[in-house]
């Protein structure tokens, strides 16, 4: 028999939300994937609700409205209780005021960059669990090294990872009006070719790889 705390009325607070909030009060750092996992779910919440806001929804879009003032209201006390928000918060206002978004390339290779390192790391874990057999790895995204600023990982990630993927669309970025816009991808016979951005895509992922990390949500 199901005792009272663990019976729901229909309407009622699921009972992931009780696992989310329980996993939360975990320590940091430790070996659970528990927390890590309840910060995701509250991250696929957020951005749920972000979507339903930008489609003018308005339940959504009245939440997210007092979410975002809560928070711009919150952020001196935050950084006075704690210093880890103080020095993140700092770090990614700085990454933000020093980006520039001159080529639509950024948030494509931005997005490209984001799901090699989901797919990396779901990799990784079948590897551990000894299901590797069921993750093939085509693009050997396991011998890629970690991404970030050193110009090994930035010569990787450009060239085994990122190009490929964008040339693989290239019929399609030659349609887009944005992609057209990109004088450097034409040559004198007129025809869009994403060969002639290798250096730009570098230059890109440079750039991305020297900007402070976001974890959980990306602004392009």
């Amino acid at each position: 028999m199901k005792s009272k705390e663990s019976r729901r009325h229909r309407g009622g607070v699921s009972r992931s939300v009780d696992y989310v909030a329980s996993s939360l009060a975990l320590p940091s750092g430790g070996d659970s994937p528990a927390k890590p996992g309840a910060l995701l779910e509250v991250r696929d919440l957020v951005v749920a609700i972000d979507e339903r806001a930008m489609a003018d929804d308005f339940d959504c879009a009245s939440f997210l409205a007092e979410l975002t003032v809560f928070f711009s209201k919150r952020a001196d006390k935050l950084s006075n209780a704690s210093a880890t928000f103080a020095k993140k918060f700092a770090a990614l206002q700085s990454g933000r005021a020093t980006t520039k978004k001159s080529s639509p390339l950024r948030p494509l290779i931005s997005q490209i960059i984001r799901d090699g390192e989901r797919q990396r790391h779901q990799l990784k874990i079948s590897r551990v669990m000894c299901i590797g057999r069921f993750f093939p790895d085509p693009e050997k995204l396991l011998k890629l090294p970690e991404f970030g600023p050193s110009p090994e990982a930035i010569e990787a990630w450009a060239t085994k990872l990122v190009y490929p993927r964008l040339k693989a669309m290239e019929p399609q970025l030659a349609a887009d009006p944005q992609f057209q816009r990109i004088k450097k991808a034409y040559g004198f016979g007129g025809t869009f070719r994403v060969s002639r951005l290798r250096r730009l895509i570098r230059e890109t992922v440079e750039r991305i790889a020297a900007e402070p990390k976001f974890y959980y949500f990306v602004l392009v």
